[in-house]
């Protein structure tokens, strides 16, 4: 059972941290604080996605840790969507969408059946079958719990918004503040209006379509007000900067 469609289904909040360090030792001290979800964005940093071994021993201790997985993967080739979800991963994030015929290509790649008609997303022998062993009812089980989540964080993607955030399979909307205000000609001004006005379309677009809305924050007052605001899926913090924040505050405390 994915854990997280499931809770963001019945609108129920899910809080997890990134994991810059891409260390298997964080995963297992994230069981320890009941942390919901690890992101691991592959656009970014670490592995490559296409590195199966890599994301598997990943997944063997999150699930030891009884800790989810999320995984943002660079593109959206459905090579690429296959392969994560071979890996045992249930729930990817695609960056950079901007049309439906995208997310259509991704959903069939993710998925054994797709708005009634034959997916793409094939057998093989991996670690999401247990190498192989596809029992009856292997297919609709998938299909039931692989959870994909798009990224709107350009310009070309607000152009269409409404069929994109509708779009069949979707399973939640993360907004790339970051990319949308290079995009808007705004980098690092989270403040312009053009950028906010972008932010509030596709919370309106989102809310309209009732697709959950997910978020990455770094302090507890915004993680707050994204809860608030009626997110679903927010990332509280990632773990190189909760190690740095903690250890200046100790350092500092015991300079004084």
């Amino acid at each position: 059972m994915n854990h997280i469609r499931t809770r963001l289904e019945a609108a129920t909040p899910v809080l997890g941290v990134r994991i810059r360090s891409f260390s298997p030792v964080m995963l297992e001290l994230l069981g320890r604080v009941d942390v919901d979800y690890a992101y691991l964005d592959l656009e970014h940093g670490g592995f490559s996605p296409y590195d199966a071994i890599s994301l598997h021993r990943m997944q063997m201790v999150a699930d030891r840790a009884g800790v989810s997985l999320v995984v943002r993967t660079p593109g959206a080739a459905p090579s690429m969507v296959r392969k994560v979800l071979d890996a045992g991963i249930q729930t990817i994030i695609i960056p950079r969408i901007e049309t439906v015929a995208e997310v259509q290509a991704v959903m069939r790649a993710a998925h054994f059946e797709y708005e009634g008609t034959p997916g793409e997303r094939g057998f093989g022998s991996a670690p999401g079958n247990r190498w192989g062993v596809r029992p009856d009812g292997y297919t609709d089980a998938e299909d039931r719990n692989v959870l994909v989540g798009i990224m709107i964080e350009t310009t070309a993607a607000l152009e269409d918004l409404q069929a994109i955030v509708g779009t069949t399979g979707v399973g939640f909307v993360k907004i790339g503040t970051g990319d949308l205000g290079v995009s808007l000609g705004v980098p690092q001004d989270e403040t312009a209006p053009r950028l906010t006005d972008a932010i509030g379309s596709i919370e309106a677009a989102c809310r309209a379509a009732d697709v959950p809305l997910g978020c990455g924050v770094s302090d507890i007052s915004t993680a707050q007000e994204a809860l608030d605001s009626g997110y679903l899926l927010v990332d509280i913090g990632g773990d190189a900067e909760i190690f740095v924040s903690t250890l200046s505050a100790r350092l500092r405390s015991l300079r004084r």
